[in-house]
């Protein structure tokens, strides 16, 4: 008996041992397969970031540092087919690049399709002018009233309601930016902000001058579209003279090197044949309205909105 009683205590004891290893080697195979799957893919698995209230260009500078293991994982390939061959640039030339095509999706849509609002943050397309204006069919929130019964804002008399009217940078921004309830459509539900595409190059505009980029909207019958200038270096310390195009309402972007006998001066000068061209350029430059976009605070609450959407279209 007192043998049995041995081997049995013996067994007893070697099988908890070899129990306790089991389940620790269970647990860190576990832990190892959650840190694989955290360093395969980091991005997707971030917690939404705090923000403190803060300027429009400081909230975009930190959105872009964020996530920019998310960004060169799905855009580097894109800038590349956009540069061209373009080659020589130094890394933090390509990294501004980089950034520059980061805020394009984020205003951006796919194609000019009334409620379209495939870019990062959503910004619907809406066409403007026509017989069937289809603004008549967004409704302004909390109060579900038809944009074309709501007056147009002070200083927009020249268009009689909310429908009608142009969305300059002033009221394009200001909407995307703030607090407001937004707005409501059939189609594509609720939303901060809306434009087809010269609402949408101006508002562009006024971002990039926010970081005093040479920009303009161009008018190319019937669309309009962004191009700016920038200086960069070559990996070899040498100056690049690049010439940026941005389509908001197409999702394209394209680099260029500037000619040889390029003259910022007369491109700055030059404002197409359109004659919209000019007008669109004053809103997109009104220097009171970049003088309040400067200093324009974000709240926490919308900021918070805003990296929300670009977290859940990393994770898609």
């Amino acid at each position: 008996m007192r043998t049995g009683n041995k081997a049995y205590g013996h067994y007893g004891l070697y099988g908890r041992v070899l129990l306790s290893i089991l389940s620790i080697l269970s647990i860190l195979s576990i832990l190892s397969i959650l840190s694989i799957e955290l360093q395969g893919d980091a991005y997707t698995e971030k917690i939404p970031h705090i923000y403190p209230e803060t300027e429009i260009p400081a909230f975009l500078d930190s959105l872009f540092s964020y996530y920019q293991d998310a960004i060169e994982e799905d855009f580097d390939a894109n800038l590349d087919h956009a540069l061209k061959g373009i080659n020589d640039i130094c890394e933090a030339g390509r990294e501004e690049l980089l950034k520059l095509y980061f805020w394009h999706k984020l205003f951006t849509c796919s194609h000019p399709l009334d409620g379209n609002n495939t870019g990062i943050w959503q910004i619907p397309y809406f066409w403007h002018y026509g017989n069937s204006n289809p603004r008549y069919e967004i409704m302004m929130l909390p109060d579900s009233l038809y944009l074309n019964k709501v007056e147009s804002p002070a200083g927009y008399m020249k268009r009689e309601n909310f429908a009608d009217m142009d969305r300059t940078p002033l009221l394009y921004l200001n909407d995307l930016f703030s607090d407001s309830a937004g707005y409501y459509h059939p189609v594509c539900g609720r939303f901060k902000t809306f434009g087809w595409c010269s609402e949408r190059e101006m508002a562009f505009n006024m971002i990039l001058k926010l970081y005093g980029y040479e920009c303009k909207v161009i008018v190319e019958p019937p669309h309009s579209k962004s191009r700016f200038y920038g200086k960069f270096k070559s990996s070899d310390g040498k100056e690049i003279n690049l010439m940026v195009e941005v389509d908001n309402t197409y999702d394209r972007f394209s680099v260029e090197r500037c000619p040889q006998d390029f003259q910022l001066a007369e491109w700055k000068k030059d404002q197409g044949t359109d004659n919209l061209t000019e007008w669109y350029n004053r809103r997109a430059s009104d220097s009171k309205v970049l003088k309040r976009f400067q200093s324009y605070k974000i709240s926490v609450d919308r900021i918070t909105e805003l990296d929300e959407m670009v977290r859940k279209y990393f994770m898609d």
